[in-house]
């Protein structure tokens, strides 16, 4: 049993110093240098360095890690300290040979940073082409590069440089960082000449966003948006759904996708939609309501009522939902309940044409003239010739015979102009003009 134990200790120790063995770690930071794992890489050679300081050739490795970073100091440290430690004469000539290089590297970059700061656009990225010929893992070189592309206001080229940057080195966060400055400055822009109402104009940027950055899911959805505007319903669904590939929680973006669905009549696209951005969202009081105008129209008045309650619950500030609830309760003539969510409409939204029309339709329902009559008024101060709210306006001035006829009629002839409630309108000035045609 002792002897089985001294064994298992002794072969636990070997274990530990092959671990710590510096050759075989080496190997291993060659590795993941050759990987482009730079910052893996260089944690290992450092682990190198706490068990044997003078090991050279983890100095010079790391010296090449930093060269790829562009962090000149520390290439120089750590040339340095691989001189110092090396006691073998061919391989520290070996090592200052690849000095010297790194001091033709400055001086090359030094002539390109003084020709950009003197504003010598060309010549700089011609200077900085040259360092890349002659040294094409130094990243810092094709980075500059994007940055005079920035300032000659070559977006496309500065993203193509600092992607080169990124080719040499994945691990150079400061070209990373160029890249989304540019891209958010583009989408930015998109944003701002949408905003004042130039559709291609923010097209086109949006399309340059998702040239420069395929993952900006934003810009998708924007092209969307603006595609559906423009009526190129496949467009904007194919773009929906590339936003919603790379961020599957996007409840904006399913609620979008929606709403196009259910404008081209594929109601069972749609409902999927809404309940996808439901189950990122669960507090989506628009989409709620979204699948409620959706049963609302099928005549699935209990899941209408269900769904438009669903969304004021989780927003009570909705005055949409309430609209909606409104709306779906004179469906089924329960005029009461309908007066109390209209009520609560234009409380919140005294804008609500639909809220003032309806809520006079249901007060002229139970035969509150008076407050028909104020609601109908409100409507047509919104919109002077909204034809609904005209025959609200003249039936509750009528008051079924107890009112103002002469006004009565005024707002049921203004009516009249528009086609599509011209024979409403003509029926309730029937009523009027001949009230013994329509006695029980």
């Amino acid at each position: 049993m002792i002897i089985v134990k001294s064994l298992a200790i002794l072969l636990t120790t070997l274990s530990f110093l092959i671990a710590q063995n510096p050759l075989i770690m080496i190997d291993e930071a060659k590795e993941k240098f050759n990987n482009k794992e730079f910052r893996a890489a260089e944690q290992q050679l450092n682990e190198i360095l706490t068990v044997d300081p003078t090991f050279a050739p983890a100095y010079i490795f790391l010296g090449r890690i930093h060269l790829r970073f562009g962090e000149m100091g520390k290439v120089k440290e750590n040339f340095d300290a691989a001189l110092d430690a090396e006691t073998t004469q061919e391989v520290a000539k070996k090592y200052r040979a690849e000095y010297n290089l790194v001091n033709e590297i400055n001086q090359m970059m030094a002539e390109g940073n003084r020709l950009m700061r003197s504003g010598d656009l060309e010549d700089a990225y011609a200077a900085f082409s040259r360092v890349l010929d002659k040294f094409p893992y130094f990243t810092l070189a094709a980075y500059n590069q994007g940055g005079l592309k920035i300032r000659q206001k070559d977006f496309p080229g500065a993203i193509e440089r600092f992607n080169a940057a990124l080719a040499i080195n994945p691990e150079f966060n400061n070209a990373r960082a160029a890249i989304a400055t540019v891209v958010k400055n583009t989408f930015n822009e998109g944003n701002n000449v949408y905003r004042l109402g130039d559709l291609g104009g923010a097209l086109e940027k949006y399309k340059q966003v998702v040239e420069y950055d395929p993952n900006f899911f934003q810009a998708y959805y924007q092209i969307g948006v603006i595609s559906s505007r423009l009526g190129d319903i496949d467009v904007a669904i194919e773009n929906y759904k590339m936003a919603l590939e790379i961020t599957p929680n996007f409840s904006k973006g399913w609620y979008a996708l929606g709403l196009t669905h259910k404008k081209i009549g594929e109601i069972e696209e749609a409902l999927a939609a809404f309940r996808n951005a439901l189950n990122a969202d669960p507090n989506y009081s628009k989409a709620y309501a979204a699948m409620g105008e959706i049963y609302l129209d099928q005549q699935n008045f209990e899941a209408a009522l269900d769904r438009f309650q669903i969304a004021v619950s989780v927003d009570p500030t909705y005055a949409k939902g309430y609209e909606n609830l409104g709306i779906t309760y004179t469906k089924i003539e329960d005029w009461e309940a309908a007066i109390v969510q209209l009520q609560q409409t234009v409380a919140l939204n005294p804008e609500s044409l639909n809220g003032w029309y309806h809520l006079a339709m249901s007060y002229n329902q139970i035969g509150d003239c008076e407050n028909a009559l104020n609601s109908a008024r409100n409507a047509t101060d919104i919109r002077g010739n909204h034809a609904p709210a005209l025959i609200e306006l003249g039936v509750a001035y009528y008051c079924n015979g107890h009112g103002d006829r002469t006004r009565a009629l005024n707002a049921l002839e203004k009516a009249r102009n528009d086609s599509q409630w011209r024979r409403v309108a003509e029926y309730e000035i029937d009523r009027i003009n001949n009230p013994e045609r329509y006695e029980d």
